[in-house]
């Protein structure tokens, strides 16, 4: 819990193997976006525990999770959050 920030287990969401996903990149003034150089689409390998954070920058696709240092890095985003869809169903394998 420690790690994801937060003092609840009440904050935790469970994120389904098979929702697509984009790695976070830094853009206008600095703030952190989901990435628009991902030319290929990323879907988790995996269910992951994350934390949803109250970010903007994800338009109408996308919203923030916090997740772990190790699934950031799996995943290859340079910060410890993703940004999953906000469609969620037919847009997954």
């Amino acid at each position: 819990m420690e790690e994801l920030g937060i003092k609840s287990f009440d904050e935790i969401a469970t994120l389904p193997k098979g929702t697509k996903i984009k790695i976070s990149q830094i853009g206008y003034y600095n703030y952190w976006y989901p990435s628009h150089d991902q030319d290929f689409d990323i879907f988790l390998e995996e269910d992951i525990s994350a934390v949803k954070v109250d970010w903007r920058g994800g338009g109408d696709k996308w919203e923030p999770y916090r997740v772990t240092a190790e699934t950031a890095r799996k995943y290859g985003s340079p910060i410890k959050v993703i940004w999953i869809t906000k469609q969620r169903g037919n847009d997954n394998v």
